[in-house]
Protein backbone atom coordinates (compact mmCIF):
# COMPACT_ATOMS: atom_id res chain seq x y z
CA UNK A 1 0.00 0.00 0.00
CA UNK A 2 2.74 2.63 0.85
CA UNK A 3 4.57 1.63 -2.12
CA UNK A 4 1.37 2.52 -4.16
CA UNK A 5 1.10 5.65 -2.67
CA UNK A 6 4.39 6.86 -3.47
CA UNK A 7 4.05 5.53 -7.05
CA UNK A 8 0.95 7.77 -7.14
CA UNK A 9 2.87 10.49 -5.43
CA UNK A 10 5.59 9.85 -8.67
CA UNK A 11 3.04 10.17 -11.23
CA UNK A 12 1.55 13.23 -10.12
CA UNK A 13 4.68 15.19 -9.53
CA UNK A 14 6.14 14.34 -13.25
CA UNK A 15 2.11 15.24 -14.19
CA UNK A 16 2.34 18.52 -12.46
CA UNK A 17 6.09 19.69 -13.60
CA UNK A 18 4.96 18.96 -17.15
CA UNK A 19 1.98 20.93 -17.03
CA UNK A 20 3.35 23.33 -15.13
CA UNK A 21 0.76 23.13 -12.02
CA UNK A 22 -2.49 24.58 -14.59
CA UNK A 23 -3.70 24.37 -17.36
CA UNK A 24 -3.08 26.07 -20.02
CA UNK A 25 -4.49 29.74 -20.65
CA UNK A 26 -6.17 29.79 -17.31
CA UNK A 27 -5.99 32.94 -15.64
CA UNK A 28 -4.76 33.25 -12.16
CA UNK A 29 -6.30 36.37 -11.42
CA UNK A 30 -8.27 36.54 -8.36
CA UNK A 31 -11.90 37.53 -10.26
CA UNK A 32 -11.41 34.67 -12.63
CA UNK A 33 -10.33 32.33 -10.42
CA UNK A 34 -13.50 33.31 -8.41
CA UNK A 35 -15.67 32.90 -11.65
CA UNK A 36 -14.16 29.38 -11.96
CA UNK A 37 -15.31 28.53 -8.36
CA UNK A 38 -18.98 30.02 -8.87
CA UNK A 39 -19.23 28.13 -12.37
CA UNK A 40 -17.79 24.86 -10.85
CA UNK A 41 -19.98 25.82 -7.41
CA UNK A 42 -23.62 25.43 -9.38
CA UNK A 43 -22.23 22.78 -11.58
CA UNK A 44 -21.59 20.68 -8.80
CA UNK A 45 -24.99 21.55 -6.92
CA UNK A 46 -27.29 21.06 -10.27
CA UNK A 47 -25.94 17.58 -10.27
CA UNK A 48 -26.73 17.04 -6.14
CA UNK A 49 -30.02 18.72 -7.02
CA UNK A 50 -30.81 16.48 -10.12
CA UNK A 51 -30.40 13.36 -8.54
CA UNK A 52 -33.47 13.88 -6.23
CA UNK A 53 -36.45 12.26 -7.78
CA UNK A 54 -40.07 11.76 -6.54
CA UNK A 55 -40.74 9.23 -8.77
CA UNK A 56 -38.23 6.96 -6.32
CA UNK A 57 -37.72 8.87 -3.05
CA UNK A 58 -34.49 5.76 -2.51
CA UNK A 59 -32.15 8.42 -4.29
CA UNK A 60 -30.17 10.61 -3.03
CA UNK A 61 -28.85 11.09 0.68
CA UNK A 62 -28.01 13.98 3.38
CA UNK A 63 -25.61 15.83 0.54
CA UNK A 64 -28.35 15.81 -2.23
CA UNK A 65 -31.42 17.00 0.59
CA UNK A 66 -28.79 20.02 1.98
CA UNK A 67 -28.39 20.98 -1.72
CA UNK A 68 -32.03 20.94 -3.16
CA UNK A 69 -33.23 23.15 0.15
CA UNK A 70 -30.00 25.46 -0.08
CA UNK A 71 -31.47 26.44 -3.68
CA UNK A 72 -34.91 26.15 -2.45
CA UNK A 73 -35.45 23.50 -5.42
CA UNK A 74 -37.57 20.37 -5.14
CA UNK A 75 -38.25 20.98 -1.25
CA UNK A 76 -41.23 18.49 -1.37
CA UNK A 77 -39.47 15.63 -2.59
CA UNK A 78 -36.41 16.55 -0.27
CA UNK A 79 -38.56 17.04 2.80
CA UNK A 80 -39.85 13.59 1.64
CA UNK A 81 -36.37 11.83 0.84
CA UNK A 82 -35.42 12.99 4.79
CA UNK A 83 -38.38 11.60 6.11
CA UNK A 84 -37.82 8.46 4.46
CA UNK A 85 -33.70 8.28 5.21
CA UNK A 86 -34.67 9.07 9.49
CA UNK A 87 -37.32 6.31 9.68
CA UNK A 88 -37.26 5.35 12.28
CA UNK A 89 -36.48 8.63 13.60
CA UNK A 90 -33.20 8.53 15.53
CA UNK A 91 -33.63 8.37 19.31
CA UNK A 92 -29.87 7.50 20.02
CA UNK A 93 -27.53 10.41 21.05
CA UNK A 94 -26.91 12.28 17.88
CA UNK A 95 -30.80 13.07 17.59
CA UNK A 96 -30.16 16.82 18.79
CA UNK A 97 -28.00 17.44 15.85
CA UNK A 98 -30.36 18.43 13.18
CA UNK A 99 -31.46 20.67 15.53
CA UNK A 100 -28.22 22.85 16.29
CA UNK A 101 -27.25 22.13 12.47
CA UNK A 102 -30.73 24.23 11.65
CA UNK A 103 -30.18 26.72 14.15
CA UNK A 104 -26.17 27.42 12.71
CA UNK A 105 -27.27 27.68 9.52
CA UNK A 106 -30.09 29.75 9.67
CA UNK A 107 -29.60 33.11 7.90
CA UNK A 108 -26.50 32.11 6.61
CA UNK A 109 -26.89 32.54 2.69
Amino acid sequence: MRIRRILLGVVLAVWLSSTGGAQPGLSLVDEAISNRFQERRETVLDQMVSILDAKDLTKGGFLNIAAALQRGEHREVALARLRLINEPMPTANMFWTYLIAIVMATGHD
